[in-house]
């Protein structure tokens, strides 16, 4: 190769000579066509990246398969079915768990689920949703923006979202409110709405329930970009209406409602003006067992480790959720059992 390059260089004769243009537009077509090659033998030249990928499982796989263990039926899946009410789950629980209580409530008390689908999580966060706790509600809908890519969910399309602007999550309110109204859910006692970055334990919510009056106009519960005095950048939360509560309800009051925080998209819905009871449930501290924050991100925030992160067996939601979060949720509050420990 040195001879051939110095050949070209020197010419025959020795004398250093310039490049001519047939050399250039030569060397130039050489490139051309050794570029176009390389792309046509090598689509990705990211080999190496490549191999390393394809080795690499992502992390929902890997907490999917941990729940798939636990799940020895069958695998954590998107539901197939377009149907968005009264479907049927088997719910593949501990064999050996006496759920006669919890069977009796979610009979005797329907809970229709409102769940508000985050554009921006690429379905992730409602598909972890709807492979978990929404299987125990009575009733169930998705609503939000349509994402681009085809939707495996029954999503009702809203041209409003709830992780927008706050206008914009007052109208994407207002659609969830609509939708329920002109469906009427008649044979549900309570309208539950809820972000997709929400896990939900339904038996404690039916419990709680059970001690409350569908016929008065209550509700429990909030959706809020705020935790312990930081916002975030999206709301999260869950909401229960009961039935004659969402039917006073109506967008024209939404709408006017002069009540408007930028951080909680609820106080549009001008509830304790209008005299809707808030009967959220609190423990002995007077601490909402709804919507609380996860013990690492409730350290985190308080900056103290020191400080005792309480989990209370009433406890009806958690908020501000990955998906990987709510997939380890369903396996930790339905699956595991410790040895030595009577569950009561």
């Amino acid at each position: 190769m040195l001879h051939i390059f110095l050949a070209l260089l020197y010419g025959h004769s020795g004398a250093l000579q310039y490049p001519t243009m047939r050399h250039t537009s030569a060397f130039l077509a050489g490139a051309v066509v050794g570029m176009v090659l390389y792309f046509v033998l090598f689509p990705n030249p990211s080999i190496f990246i490549r191999r390393h990928e394809a080795h690499t499982i992502p992390e929902e796989l890997i907490v999917r398969k941990l729940l798939d263990t636990f799940y020895k039926d069958r695998d954590v899946e998107l539901w197939p079915s377009k149907d968005q009410t009264g479907f049927k789950f088997e719910d593949y629980r501990n064999s050996k768990d006496n759920n006669t209580v919890g069977e009796i409530l979610q009979r005797s008390i329907k809970v229709h689920c409102i769940v508000f689908v985050n554009e921006h999580s690429k379905l992730r966060l409602a598909s972890a949703v709807d492979s978990t706790w929404v299987r125990r509600c009575s009733s169930l809908a998705y609503i939000g923006k349509t994402p681009n890519q085809s939707a495996p969910l029954p999503i009702v399309k809203s041209n409003y979202s709830l992780y927008a602007t706050r206008t914009e999550a007052t109208f994407a309110l207002g659609d969830a409110v609509s939708y329920v109204q002109s469906k009427n859910f008649s044979e549900s006692d309570w309208i539950l709405f809820s972000t997709d970055n929400t896990f939900v334990i339904m038996e404690n919510l039916r419990y709680f329930l059970s001690n409350q009056n569908s016929s008065d106009a209550v509700y429990a519960g909030k959706i809020s970009k705020v935790a312990i005095g930081y916002a975030r950048p999206f709301h999260s939360g869950m909401m229960v209406f009961s039935n004659t509560a969402l039917r006073l309800l109506n967008r024209t009051s939404i709408e006017s409602c002069k009540e408007k925080d930028v951080y909680e998209v609820t106080k549009s819905l001008c509830l304790s003006s209008n005299r809707f009871v808030d009967i959220t449930p609190v423990d002995n501290n007077g601490t909402s067992l709804m919507n609380i924050l996860p013990p690492k991100q409730s350290i985190k925030i308080s900056g103290s480790t020191s400080k005792k992160v309480l989990g209370s067996p009433y406890t009806v939601s958690m908020r501000f959720l990955s998906y990987q979060h709510i997939y380890s949720y369903e396996m930790l509050v339905y699956r595991l059992r410790p040895y030595g420990i009577k569950m009561s």
